[in-house]
């Protein structure tokens, strides 16, 4: 600038670029403009000028202007050059930090820089801008208007004559009705077809009874859709907006927002490839590449949700509901919080609800651990399986039944054994051979057949000792009896009783001293005495008018 004013040279500008500052996201951070700047910090977008003008209250003021369509973005904007028409950096400035979107995201929207020059040799910048990439703004529209305006007015005072200026008002008049008619101001109906050319071009309708950051909207047709946008700036001019939705060429709409509506409905026989069914509708997700798709099976009316790869071929089917009968049928076995479900599919056979009989060859088996049962049975509210003893073959319903359909089987109801191997006990139930006979119980322990076995009329047979108590009396299978009050068995005891049995004939031997008893006198007076059991009388004793009994006890042999 300084040597435009020593050469008196002017200054062609004629682009500007927008940069990140070389910050990657965030909206906290400013970059701090250079003097000694060559370039900008990280350029991510350059772009002819769209507007360059002095502006009309100072003119030590140039104003330049650059717009940014939709279909460039994806990275936040900090900092702003200008450059002339040789490439060099004329004037760089930062602005606040703002994400600039692109339609790809999902959103995107079209944005103004401005970048205002203070000098006071602004006269020296060449106003000249590209007329192929200017995208006209409301202001810039309204100067032109009173541009025009006011060329007019001066002409008919200036130059013109009084004829001329007269044609010129009638056709201007006659423009104007025109325009009118075509554009009513206030309803009335617009006849014949609306062309707005352009790279990107608008149709702003604005609703007067609401703010405009609520009622003003714009259609725009660019990158081959019809954008809907709806205005946030406070000043109405789009530079920051809302994308309510977009139509690609083929009728497919994207909206970021939800959908509201008393009926979807779509074509037969438009909507699915190749490589799917007949369909009736769909919905699809997962953006430009489909990932998953909910439609309807024309032949048969199943609803059906697949999911597919990245070349467009089937992937997955998790489920379908059934036309027929609204059942859901699943592809893979569900997941319920976290668990898996038990069905036919893990768990063969399953009792029903009503109960019902194992498969033949199959049963249970419980893995417990300890102090948990393997089967346990429960009172069923008030009601309960116990019972009278005398009803045990009657109306009682037991916890275990066993079947025992032939006579002439033992049927086992119980076994222990190691891991399979080793059989450790049984217990069976025998009928007896016929209908008539007594039925039994037997037990099996160890390498014993039949170790206890306990008959209907209440026999007990045992084919070892039984014993009573710890230490106590043993019934021996000979029949012979310990008797652990005595210390012996019963035969030993009875052994001992005959032993000291005397036999006929045998002398008696005493087996005490002599003993003494009493006095009998044997004056005037009489007397008596006894002796006590077991002594015998051997002798008396004559004493001064007494006698004494002399007695011993006898013992056999």
């Amino acid at each position: 600038m300084a040597r435009t004013l020593v050469s008196n040279t002017m200054v062609p500008l004629t682009e500007m670029a927008v940069g990140d500052g070389g910050i990657d996201g965030g909206a906290d951070a400013d970059v701090m403009p250079s003097a000694a700047q060559r370039a900008l910090v990280r350029e991510r977008h350059r772009r002819p000028l769209n507007r360059l003008v002095r502006d009309e209250k100072n003119a030590s003021i140039v104003i330049a202007e650059v717009y940014l369509p939709e279909e460039v973005g994806g990275w936040w904007s900090r900092e702003l050059g200008l450059y002339d028409e040789d490439g060099e950096l004329f004037a760089v400035a930062n602005v606040p930090p703002s994400y600039k979107p692109v339609l790809a995201e999902g959103s995107g929207r079209g944005q103004f820089f401005r970048m205002m020059l203070i000098h006071k040799a602004a006269g020296n910048i060449v106003l000249k801008i590209d007329p192929a990439v200017v995208v006209a703004t409301r202001e810039y529209v309204d100067e032109q208007v009173t541009a025009v305006r006011m060329a007019v007015t001066e002409a008919e005072n200036r130059y013109a004559t009084k004829a001329s200026v007269a044609a010129l008002s009638d056709h201007v008049d006659e423009v104007g009705r025109m325009a009118a008619d075509a554009l009513p101001r206030s309803g009335g109906d617009v006849s014949g077809p609306i062309n707005l050319k352009g790279s990107s071009v608008e149709l702003q309708l604005t609703d007067t009874q609401q703010p405009l950051t609520l009622g003003r909207f714009r259609l725009v047709s660019s990158g081959g859709m019809l954008i809907v946008d709806r205005n946030t700036a406070g000043d109405g001019s789009f530079s920051t907006f809302v994308r309510a939705c977009t139509i690609d060429g083929n009728g497919n709409i994207s909206t970021p927002a939800g959908i509201l509506a008393d009926l979807f409905k779509t074509r037969a026989n438009v909507n699915l490839p190749a490589y799917n069914n007949d369909g009736r509708g769909f919905l699809e997700f997962g953006g430009d590449t489909v990932i998953w798709r909910l439609f309807m099976a024309g032949p048969t009316g199943n609803l059906i949700l697949g999911s597919y790869n990245v070349d467009g071929t089937n992937r997955h089917q998790p489920f379908y509901i059934n036309y027929t009968t609204g059942q859901w049928a699943f592809g893979v076995r569900p997941n319920f919080a976290g668990h898996e479900p038990w069905d036919t599919g893990n768990l063969p056979n399953p009792l029903t609800t009503d109960g019902g009989a194992l498969i033949a060859n199959r049963g249970f088996n419980f893995g417990v651990g300890y102090g948990r049962s393997a089967l346990q049975v429960s009172p069923n509210g008030t009601d309960s399986i116990g019972g009278a003893f005398t009803e045990w073959n009657a109306n009682r319903t037991p916890a275990l039944q066993i079947d025992c359909p032939w006579n002439e089987a033992a049927y086992m109801g119980i076994r222990w054994t190691q891991w399979g191997a080793r059989h450790l006990a049984a217990i069976d139930c025998y009928a007896g051979g016929s209908d008539a006979a007594v039925p039994y119980i037997s037990m099996h322990v160890g390498g014993r057949v039949n170790a206890f076995t306990f008959g209907g009329s209440g026999t007990l047979v045992a084919q070892g000792d039984i014993h009573a108590g710890n230490g106590g009396g043993i019934l021996a299978t000979n029949g012979n009896v310990y008797m652990s009050w005595a210390g012996q068995w019963l035969s030993t005891y009875l052994t001992g009783l005959s032993g000291g049995k005397a036999n006929s004939g045998a002398v008696c031997q005493w087996n005490t001293d002599i003993t003494e008893f009493g006095g009998v006198s044997t004056g005037s007076s009489s007397g008596q005495a006894d002796l006590p059991a077991p002594y015998v009388l051997v002798g008396l004793r004559n004493g001064f008018y007494t006698h004494y009994l002399r007695a011993v006890q006898l013992r056999n042999q």
